[in-house]
């Protein structure tokens, strides 16, 4: 490969990244690859996740987010970042690496985006901390049996819902669950068999609310 020398600063492309015809940092200084937007983010004092694009979501989807923010006339091809939030004030900064394509040439740049996180809570941690729940899952029988159930129920409903409360009963526990969608289908996934029945809990915009009861029996 021919040898580049920058024009601007006399650097040499054996010993530093060219872009173009220019040094790395000298066309930076020329032609910004991408500004930072200016960000404010809600952030759920109970669970912690961000709203973005009116969804609640965890730190891990702040990178797409950011991907749609960032202004470039260039090809984004990748961004990773690290998320930090000062105890005291509580503002907070991202650690962000961009991989950019300028020029027909890769480029990886590190850089610093700093926004104010604002306290609020999450419509689910609110009905949650309310004891709000729509469906109730009983399981009843043998203790050993129940207990597995149990287990595994809790894990697969808090990926897709909340627990609101579970009440234990000399009989076996019932599982207050947010949504009643999630409670069947969850039980379904599990090729578990019950019995089902509604009722009615209030009104809500002249509507019913009925609330749902699963009941599992294993011998």
């Amino acid at each position: 490969m021919l040898q580049k020398i920058c024009p601007r600063c006399g650097k040499s492309s054996r010993d530093v990244a060219f872009i173009a015809s220019l040094c790395k940092d000298c066309y930076l200084q020329r032609q910004p690859l991408y500004t930072l937007p200016e960000l404010d983010l809600d952030r759920c004092v109970k669970c912690g996740r961000i709203r973005l694009k009116g969804l609640w979501l965890y730190e891990p989807h702040l990178p797409e987010y950011l991907k749609e923010k960032i202004k470039s006339n260039h090809v984004i091809k990748g961004i990773s970042t690290k998320m930090h939030v000062d105890p005291v004030s509580k503002l907070a900064h991202a650690d962000i690496e961009i991989k950019v394509v300028a020029e027909g040439q890769a480029v990886t740049l590190n850089d610093r985006l700093d926004f104010r996180l604002i306290r609020t809570q999450c419509p689910e941690c609110g009905l949650r901390s309310g004891g709000y729940h729509e469906a109730i899952i009983q399981l009843r029988g043998n203790p050993e049996k129940v207990e597995r159930l149990l287990q595994k129920l809790i894990r697969r409903l808090e990926a897709r819902t909340f627990i609101s409360k579970i009440v234990h009963h000399k009989e076996g526990p019932d599982i207050q669950v947010g949504k009643k969608r999630a409670a069947l289908e969850t039980l379904s996934q599990l090729n578990v068999e019950f019995t089902m029945s509604n009722k009615l809990v209030g009104e809500h915009q002249n509507k019913q609310v009925f609330r749902t009861t699963a009941c599992v029996r294993l011998d």
